[in-house]
């Protein structure tokens, strides 16, 4: 059952997204400041955050930017700053989506799906060992998602990053023409993240 953190300063969209959610199936935990959700990320890892920008303390993007120090949580942006500048800020940030209130619901729980589906690793697949990867035996899929949860620098990593760059150029073309940029997209922003930290 995957699990929600719903940050958020207005305590009544912040219940009805919890209610919300909860009626679709997620665990939801809600909170209503910065530095509170840091240090819950910092104990405990969910499936994803929805993050507001305008908080007291500590505002959103400030949030997210020390989220990314650490983790590689999906982040979806959920405000009501709607101009250009701010949502660029939020994506060069880390954020996954970036959607303006007020909410279309039923749109957020589609963007929280694709989400959820993007990032999660199929359980009849194989999974990585703390921070090894046999790319041989991983998919396309399990390849970014890897890439994604091991933000680490190069260093001494170089042939493992080469070894899964060679598996993913191999099985891209196993994809259908969408899947195929978006596979390329997502494993090129991951693999520059995964070599420059």
């Amino acid at each position: 059952m995957p699990t929600v953190f719903v940050v958020d300063e207005d305590p009544a969209l912040a219940r009805l997204l919890t209610n919300n959610l909860r009626s679709q199936g997620y665990m939801v935990e809600a909170l209503n400041a910065g530095q509170p959700v840091l240090n819950e990320l910092a104990r405990s890892t969910p499936d994803l955050v929805l993050l507001d920008i305008k908080m007291q303390g500590m505002e959103g993007l400030e949030v997210l930017r020390q989220l990314r120090e650490f983790s590689q949580v999906p982040v979806i942006i959920v405000t009501a700053l709607d101009d250009t500048k701010t949502m660029m800020n939020a994506f060069d940030l880390g954020a996954d989506d970036y959607l303006t209130k007020p909410l279309i619901i039923d749109v957020l729980s589609a963007r929280i799906r694709a989400i959820l589906k993007r990032t999660s690793i199929p359980s009849n697949k194989p999974h990585h060992q703390g921070s090894h990867l046999d790319p041989s035996q991983a998919d396309v899929d399990q390849i970014i998602q890897f890439l994604r949860d091991t933000p680490h620098p190069l260093s001494k990593r170089a042939p493992e990053a080469v070894a899964m760059l060679e598996q993913l150029l191999q099985r891209v073309d196993e994809r259908s023409e969408e899947e195929q940029g978006n596979m390329i997209r997502d494993a090129s922003s991951e693999l520059d993240k995964y070599i420059y930290g």
